[in-house]
């Protein structure tokens, strides 16, 4: 149930949109049918978290990787020629 304007972006990058409820818009009915998709398909919420987490992951080390070469570049004066 989604009380603040940051969760469906959370639950977006945890590849759980679509199961974002807004408190403002409730209704018992939605809640109700995600639940018992989630009971009647055990380990769906696990997998789809587990892919969302390693594909956040993934883009992660990417970032490092680039500040890693941005700082190698400062360090030895280069940094000028970054924006080649």
């Amino acid at each position: 149930i989604s009380y603040s304007h940051k969760t469906p972006g959370i639950m977006q990058a945890c590849g759980l949109g679509e199961m974002v409820l807004d408190v403002d818009h409730f209704d018992p009915a939605d809640l109700r049918r995600d639940m018992v998709r989630l009971m009647d398909q055990p380990g769906l919420l696990a997998k789809q978290m587990r892919q969302a987490v390693l594909g956040q992951k993934t883009a992660a080390m990417v970032n490092v990787e680039i500040m890693v070469d941005l700082l190698e570049r400062a360090a030895v004066g280069t940094f000028e020629d970054m924006r080649a």
